[in-house]
């Protein structure tokens, strides 16, 4: 079980925001359709608080979202009934054992679990669908992105329970849609780059 689950939205959006950067994330907002708001998406995503304000100045409702790049993996586990699926029977189905970690819930009513990346494994996880074939089991690590629905941040990585490196093998590679992902993400790279919200 999770020692942390969000499921209310009773705060400002831009002070969760900003929890999420002083937690070491890089953060960008989304709209309320989880499309980012920023005209380069994930890779827009900042830790500077000025760039925060500014977007959360312009965008006060947006949905904070995090790159899902920081040394992290979240496994994605979702609730869609129009497919049958409910995310705790996908867990079920997935039958690991996982160590307990911060969860957070969805809008959608599916949930996500969050875990420190193997220091001993290679870079390769990306944005992967259907762990060992579960549809409705998907995996975010170093490309990608979570909007954060409700009131908390995930903690700092070093309060996340490390993947158990059997697991790690387990997942699916980086989605060949998503080439940038088979390399740990350097924000550096993306300095310069216009970062002004759409609309």
């Amino acid at each position: 079980m999770p020692y942390s689950i969000s499921k209310t939205c009773d705060r400002p959006r831009l002070d969760v925001a900003l929890e999420a950067i002083a937690n070491g994330y890089h953060v960008f907002p989304c709209g309320s359709n989880k499309k980012p708001l920023t005209l380069n998406g994930w890779k827009d995503a900042s830790t500077d608080p000025e760039a925060i304000a500014a977007w959360w100045a312009a965008y006060p409702n947006a949905m904070p979202s995090i790159a899902v790049c920081d040394g992290v993996v979240m496994l994605d586990f979702d609730t869609k009934p129009e497919l049958g699926l409910v995310a705790d029977e996908v867990f079920d189905r997935l039958n690991w054992d996982l160590p307990e970690t911060y969860e957070d819930a969805t809008g959608g009513g599916g949930f996500h679990q969050w875990f420190q990346y193997p220091q001993e494994a290679d870079m390769a996880l990306g944005i992967g669908t259907k762990i060992c074939g579960i549809k409705g089991a998907d995996v975010r690590s170093n490309g990608g992105y979570s909007c954060i629905h409700f009131d908390a941040a995930p903690p700092p990585r070093a309060q996340l329970a490390p993947l158990p490196m059997h697991y790690h093998a387990l997942l699916p590679r980086f989605n060949a849609k998503h080439k940038h992902a088979a390399h740990p993400v350097d924000f550096a790279d993306f300095e310069g780059v216009e970062t002004t919200p759409e609309g």
